[in-house]
């Protein structure tokens, strides 16, 4: 059954899948087979969880996945929309696993805050009082590890996922944990986080990314982020003399 706007709201169930997972992938199956054409508009999110029958929550989570996939943007003021320029297909992208496996630091750096970056303006526009406590507690626990490194690498990793998760981007934390895991298996742990001085301006920086997640201000976010993700960038340049290496310089 579809409405005027061409979504199929057929129901189904994928064993497996989380109810968000499911209503990402009914919409991407009909945007890759064409049902849903780049630059249509999505209905809105309550109509959306009304004719899949689920929670306007588990369509936020969907929309959000969408979004850090490539698939729907979302115009404020304006609605949802498949967006003009669509992502590569599932099977395209699995086969990149490979690449990003045997990816340079510098491929890795850039990766990491082009993700992240995004969800940070997806914060300060969704995050809610639950997300901000939650983010808050994990800001102590880095505070509170400044002199103890492998607890402030952990609520280092700690902060940077649950940024994601709390307004619905589980796909893309995951993702940053696992470029987490491939950064320190790629280079050598003893670079990062290698003073406590080191870890208090990092820490610094964090809060700086919270105070404008809260006050919903993306430009200075997003700064902060980008300023919070360079320091493990230098400290990596500086500690091994590979600059060019790790920043991409010619």
């Amino acid at each position: 059954m579809k409405n005027s706007n061409g979504i199929n709201y057929k129901k189904g169930d994928r064993k497996g899948q989380s109810t968000p997972e499911i209503v990402a992938n009914k919409i991407i199956a009909q945007i890759e087979s064409e049902e849903l054409i780049p630059g249509q508009k999505l209905p809105p999110q309550n109509e959306l969880a009304k004719v899949f029958g689920v929670g306007t929550s588990s369509v936020r989570e969907a929309i959000n996945a969408l979004q850090i996939m490539g698939y729907v943007e979302v115009a404020h003021g304006r609605g949802m929309f498949v967006r003009e320029e669509l992502p590569l297909n599932q099977t395209i992208i699995s086969t990149m696993e490979d690449d990003l496996a045997n990816a340079s630091p510098y491929e890795l750096f850039e990766l990491r805050e082009l993700i992240e970056c995004h969800m940070v303006k997806i914060a300060c526009q969704q995050i809610d009082s639950k997300g901000i406590r939650r983010l808050k507690q994990i800001v102590e626990k880095m505070r509170a590890g400044v002199d103890e490194k492998k607890e402030y690498i952990d609520a280092d990793l700690e902060f940077h996922v649950a940024i994601g998760n709390t307004v619905g981007f589980r796909a893309a934390g995951a993702m940053i944990r696992m470029l987490h895991e491939m950064m320190h298996k790629n280079l050598d742990l003893a670079v990062y986080s290698q003073t406590s001085q080191y870890r208090k301006d990092a820490t610094d920086s964090v809060e700086e990314v919270l105070e404008h997640i809260i006050e919903g201000e993306e430009f200075h976010a997003v700064r902060c982020m980008r300023n919070h993700l360079n320091l493990p960038r230098r400290a990596v340049a500086t500690k091994t003399n590979r600059d060019k290496y790790i920043t991409g310089e010619d």
